[in-house]
């Protein structure tokens, strides 16, 4: 049974208006004929973002990646690349074992986007304590990837998001000020803040994380109960990161939470129950003219 041991009042779970304004929908995709278990759906969104031209965001996180043979996730490379990113964003927690470490970032190369890839280091990643970020910077380097650790990567286009990168909540340091220089450095861009753990943006009122922050770890509880949720979701504010959009009363950030890819935990817990795995496609539209 979770329990709140922490609590932000400022963030609550967006209302059903708030989603069905969002979503797009969800796309079922079918179980491939190959290793690699059940394809995930493909949930669309379409988000308010003033002053971006039309950008699309594909957004996964916790791979977890078991295989030896890069070819044994082929099927999920195919989804993922026919969402035809101009940004790719990885929210961390790559592979299972360091011994899978090879064939995850041969699968990683080969995925595609029109303008960039990049991620953020999850829990996964730093309980590795004696490789250092460095090593990790290098690895995603080496299949096309740019790392994130509380840094922010402008592009040079005035019409493209800006993208600030977190470092993970529970074994990294996390930097709340981070963003905050954008006002002046970036004034008017449109942020999106990439995380691992949405406990990264808890007890950050006073902060600007971004205007749209994406995050992972939860893996939307793995086990749900019809009309309960998640029964744990590996965070020290329980429920209220759980899964799915959220909404901070101060700045109106949006904050969406993926069930990710990817499965952990030991013997029988290792699946999902009434959470599927699921890629984000997000289309960044401007404002309608009044």
């Amino acid at each position: 049974m979770p329990f709140h041991l922490r609590h932000d009042p400022d963030w609550r779970h967006a209302s059903a208006a708030e989603r069905a304004a969002l979503t797009v929908g969800a796309d079922s995709a079918t179980p491939p004929p190959v290793a690699g278990g059940e394809l995930p759906q493909v949930c669309r969104f379409r988000v308010t973002a003033p002053g971006v031209a039309p950008t699309r965001l594909v957004f996964i996180t916790d791979l977890h990646w078991r295989f030896t043979d890069w070819r044994a996730g082929e099927a999920l490379l195919n989804l993922i690349n026919a969402a035809e990113a101009d940004w790719l964003l990885f929210g961390g927690d790559l592979a299972c074992y360091l011994e899978n470490l090879p064939s995850a970032k041969e699968w990683l190369s080969r995925l595609r986007a029109k303008r960039g890839k990049l991620a953020v280091p999850g829990n996964w990643e730093h309980k590795k304590y004696w490789l250092p970020v460095a090593y990790w910077r290098q690895a995603y380097d080496d299949v096309g990837f740019r790392l994130l650790v509380n840094e922010v990567l402008v592009p040079p286009e005035p019409e493209a998001p800006v993208f600030a990168g977190y470092d993970d909540y529970r074994f990294g340091r996390r930097d709340p000020e981070l963003a905050d220089d954008l006002l002046q450095t970036a004034p008017g861009r449109y942020v999106v803040g990439l995380m691992h753990s949405p406990a990264t943006a808890g007890h950050t009122t006073g902060h600007f994380l971004g205007h749209l922050l994406l995050a992972g770890h939860t893996h939307g509880g793995q086990w749900r109960l019809p009309g309960f949720g998640a029964v744990y979701t590996s965070t020290p504010y329980g429920k209220q990161f759980e899964y799915g959009w959220l909404r901070r009363s101060t700045d109106q950030a949006q904050l969406l939470i993926s069930s990710g890819l990817g499965v952990t935990g030991p013997g029988f817990l290792r699946r999902r129950v009434c959470c599927p795995p699921e890629i984000v496609v997000l289309d960044l539209v401007p404002p309608e003219p009044p």
